[in-house]
């Protein structure tokens, strides 16, 4: 499921060098979830080797995508509770 306000880059730096997070982190996160799943059930149908060997790829590379949202998130929520 794709969402109409995600910008695919969550993360922008400014020019002072300073990260903004945009103002979709949780739909990206949430993409991110929903894109790892759908790669551990096309693994869990994957008949063919050169097949199952990139999906573990994707997969791998999915999972990581979701952890770097979620601490992006969490520091994201951190920096607002110093504001």
């Amino acid at each position: 499921m794709a969402y109409p306000d995600c910008c695919g880059q969550c993360v922008v730096k400014k020019g002072n060098g300073k990260e903004e997070f945009c103002d979709s982190l949780y739909y990206c996160i949430e993409k991110a979830k929903e894109e790892w799943q759908a790669a551990k059930l096309q693994f869990n149908e994957a008949v063919d080797k050169d097949h199952i060997d990139s999906l573990i790829y994707k997969i791998n590379a999915c999972e990581r995508k979701y952890i770097y949202l979620l601490n992006l998130a969490k520091k994201e929520k951190f920096r607002n509770l110093i504001k």
